[in-house]
């Protein structure tokens, strides 16, 4: 921010507050100028300066706009507008008043309630139409785009005052004929709400989504996380086993018919699952629990949860002083973290405001201390590792991404701090929560990804195709890597290293 306060523009868009970065983009909150004095707030997603040089990342990110301004659907978070501002491109979105699914069901289990059955069938209900919708999308010409969201999750799924159910962050979407490879990033889409094919990197079709609902439905039912194993690789193993309970195991009241939908949804094999988003969403309208539900009380529930209205927050106009409140009340912000986009999962706002979790640096790079505000001089923690990015977690329970200074009461209890960030290996200290306790810069997680690129030759792996020159991030394993011609490679990625396929 310029010494003088003067607010930042970008075209048309004011912005007023920067709500993530990731490896990729940045996610601001704007306000958008009209005619006669007429203006309204709204996301925009600008690509970071030192990508605008990356030619790789511009095309993708060109690709990804073009691909979402086409999804016009009440279901789906609109794109408003694409542009490019001092050669940097960016994206307008819709902004949505309410909050994330995530958030949702974190606030009803810290109040020890379970979630209305109707509402998590109407919320199950919205995703499917959006879906619907999506893997139907057609191009100009009337041929199908085979649209896959590939990273459905709690936090992409953002919930309205009215009763709006509207899913994000087609970033990592996946359709045919697509500009640019996305080349880049870890295997896409959250571990645990990916489908076992997708964990095994396998080519993917929109009964993928399907079982990623059949997770977040579960969980909407039970209350209870389907998959978490507490790392990637361990919950992906649980996601490929395919051990699902049926909900009413842990929630007697959900009926037989609710236990068939999930556990079809949820079915190991694409072929035992619903051929497509119609089908099961007129499975789920049929269901008591969907019936007896209205979208008002949906939205009387996000309403109570979500805190003030975004209209009665005070938004900064002249400045962006670093002493400003941190969160945007009832706007789909949590409190207790900024999310980002990028594939773990993070801050969302608005479609692609999530800024594509999935898609970090390949390896550590240097960020700035935190400053010493008044609220970090008071802080009983403070995480400020030199890995950037990383997921401060305490007890279990997010806090927000790193750097972070929280205060915390001093009760010398016994607690465990974790970090987590997408390719890293995870961090954990134990400790007595007894005096000021301080993770510093020396502190950085331990890479356990590894590069694979196309020196030769085209090449499929871990359901992505390589041109020459193309790279690929993976989690350290064993891949098949296939040709055109010719047997297929097993390949060993190991972490920190590159491996070149000729």
């Amino acid at each position: 921010m310029p010494a003088d306060h003067t607010p930042q523009k970008i075209g048309s868009y004011t912005l007023l507050r920067l709500l993530g970065e990731g490896g990729m983009a940045e996610v601001w909150l704007a306000r958008k100028a009209g005619s006669l004095g007429a203006s309204k707030l709204v996301v925009v997603k600008r690509i970071l300066p030192h990508q605008a040089r990356n030619r790789a990342f511009v095309e993708a990110f060109i690709d990804e706009a073009r691909l979402t301004i086409r999804l016009q659907h009440p279901n789906i978070v609109q794109v408003l507008e694409v542009g490019q501002e001092r050669e940097r491109p960016f994206l307008a979105l819709e902004l949505v008043d309410g909050l994330d699914l995530e958030r949702l069901t974190h606030e009803l289990s810290t109040r020890g309630r379970a979630m209305p059955l109707g509402v998590a069938a109407h919320v199950a209900a919205g995703l499917l139409r959006a879906l619907d919708y999506a893997h139907a999308l057609t191009d100009e010409a009337g041929q199908p785009l085979h649209l896959v969201h590939r990273d459905l999750s709690p936090p992409n799924v953002l919930l309205g005052r009215h009763g709006e159910v509207k899913l994000a962050d087609f970033g990592i979407a996946k359709a045919r004929g697509r500009l640019s490879k996305t080349a880049f990033g870890l295997v896409k889409g959250k571990a645990a709400y990916m489908s076992p094919e997708q964990a095994a990197g396998q080519p993917l079709d929109g009964r993928s989504d399907l079982f990623a609902v059949g997770a977040i439905l579960w969980e909407c039912l039970t209350g209870a996380r389907l998959f978490d194993a507490g790392d990637d690789f361990a919950t992906m193993r649980r996601v490929r086993e395919g051990r699902i309970p049926a909900p009413s195991t842990r929630r007697a009241e959900v009926d037989p018919a609710l236990d068939a939908i999930v556990l079809k949804l949820l079915a190991r094999s694409p072929d035992e699952r619903y051929p497509q988003a119609k089908a099961a969403l007129l499975a789920l309208e049929a269901t008591d629990a969907f019936r007896a539900t209205k979208a008002d009380d949906v939205a009387a529930l996000v309403v109570e949860l979500a805190g003030d209205p975004l209209a009665k927050t005070p938004l900064p106009t002249k400045s962006l002083d670093t002493g400003e409140e941190e969160a945007v009340a009832a706007a789909v912000v949590s409190p207790w973290r900024k999310r980002l986009a990028i594939g773990l999962a993070l801050l969302v706002i608005a479609a692609l405001a999530a800024i594509g979790v999935w898609r970090w640096p390949s390896g550590p790079r240097e960020v700035a201390p935190l400053v010493r505000t008044a609220e970090v001089e008071g802080a009983s923690l403070i995480v400020d590792p030199g890995t950037p990015g990383a997921l401060a977690f305490w007890d279990g329970a997010p806090l927000d991404l790193a750097p972070l200074a929280r205060r915390l009461p001093f009760d010398k209890q016994h607690h465990e701090l974790k970090l987590l960030r997408p390719g890293y290996e995870p961090w954990i200290k134990s400790m007595t929560f007894s005096k000021t306790r301080v993770i510093d810069r020396k502190q950085r997680l331990v890479c356990a990804a590894g590069v694979v690129r196309a020196a030769a030759g085209d090449w499929t792996i871990a359901g992505q195709r390589l041109a020459v020159g193309d790279e690929l991030m993976l989690p350290a394993g064993h891949y098949l890597a296939d040709q055109p011609s010719g047997a297929p490679r097993l390949v060993l990625v190991q972490a920190n290293q590159t491996v070149e396929l000729r």
